[in-house]
């Protein structure tokens, strides 16, 4: 059963969900969060500190994952349910998409996508500042492409569209493979192949 506190977290949740599907989240002040909701200024800083709290605690509320729940499961066993909670509230993300800065949602996918990522891939760059940097560009372009298809497949479903996506990663990845097989030719001298160098 609800408790009263959470009760009030959900209301006024529901009220800032309404009107961002109606104005931009900057023009959007606690007075009307809080008129839309019922509920006083006092009861809301009870339980958030501004409306950016209140739009993170939304971001944890839609995306609940206890990950020691499943100890072997990686990013690719926890992407299909990610992609179906993304979906039942699209048109709210594709609004928080464009909040940059405190508590936009591409930085919470990153806090969200990258320790999961890294448990996934474990010891395969020796280099920390080299891993984070490229792990983030593969969180970041996860999430522009999370989206692309809310903006402009919303026919396809979340289980389709994560099914494709880990396809075209895995293709993409063995393409990559290939390409870094060998080292650059520019590297040795004209005429002079690798298998040379090694001799």
């Amino acid at each position: 059963m609800e408790n009263r506190s959470y009760k009030t977290k959900k209301a006024l949740a529901e009220s800032l969900r309404s009107l961002m599907a109606e104005q931009k989240f900057e023009k959007i002040s606690i007075e009307n969060i809080c008129s839309r909701a019922g509920i006083n200024r006092r009861n809301f800083y009870r339980h958030f500190l501004d409306k950016y709290d209140l739009l993170g605690w939304i971001y944890e509320e839609d995306f609940k994952y206890d990950f020691d729940d499943h100890p072997d499961w990686t990013i690719i066993d926890y992407f299909p349910l990610f992609c179906r909670d993304l979906y039942a509230h699209r048109d709210f993300y594709i609004r928080a998409y464009q909040i940059t800065g405190q508590n936009g949602f591409r930085e919470h996918c990153y806090s969200w996508l990258y320790p999961l990522l890294d448990r996934s891939t474990p010891g395969w760059c020796q280099s920390d500042e080299l891993k984070n940097k490229l792990m983030q560009i593969v969180t970041y372009a996860t999430f522009d492409s999370f989206v692309d298809w809310m903006k402009n497949e919303p026919d396809i479903s979340p289980d389709e569209y994560a099914m494709r996506y880990i396809a075209t990663v895995r293709d993409y990845t063995q393409a990559l493979n290939k390409l870094y097989s060998r080292p650059p030719l520019s590297l040795f001298p004209e005429g002079q192949d690798d298998s040379e160098n090694k001799k």
